[in-house]
Parts: structure tokens; C-alpha cells; sequence
């Protein structure tokens, strides 16, 4: 009992010396992590192609899509060009 009070007292002595992190810091910590903000990249664009192989001959689908933040997006589509 008498050493249970003892490591009592000295982890409360040393949980008030130690450092707590602000919320700021977090958040720098996480930003920095991720990278860049999401808001700095005002729009975005993503292009592909597609081939296919059918009895009488191939296609080629072409697929773009334009993503303007924070919820505007724009699909293009083009079969055999």
C-alpha cells in the first residue's frame, strides 16, 4: 500500500513537468504531414485512354475529367476519336 501512494505521488509529481502540445502545433504537425492544402490546388485534371480488342477490329476510348474545387467536376468521353 505504502508503495502504491509513493508511485502515486511521484507520477503526479511528473505528469505537472511535463509538456502538453497546443492545439496550433497539431494542426502545424498535421500539415506538414499531409503536404500541401487541398485549397492551394484550385482544380485538377485527369486523362486516360482505353483500348479494346473486338471481332472486327479495336476501339480506343479516350476519358478525361476536370475537377474544380470544391465540388465541380466535368467528364469527357471519346470513342475511336
Amino acid at each position: 500500500m505504502r508503495h502504491a501512494v509513493i508511485v502515486l505521488v511521484a507520477v503526479s509529481c511528473l505528469s505537472v513537468l511535463a509538456r502538453t502540445q497546443t492545439a496550433e502545433e497539431l494542426v502545424n504537425k498535421n500539415l506538414q504531414a499531409k503536404g500541401e492544402p487541398t485549397r492551394s490546388r484550385p482544380s485538377s485534371r485527369y486523362a486516360s485512354r482505353a483500348n479494346s480488342a473486338a471481332r472486327r477490329g479495336g476501339s480506343t476510348q479516350a476519358i478525361v475529367q476536370e475537377n474544380l474545387r470544391p465540388n465541380l467536376v466535368r467528364e469527357s468521353f471519346s470513342l475511336q476519336g
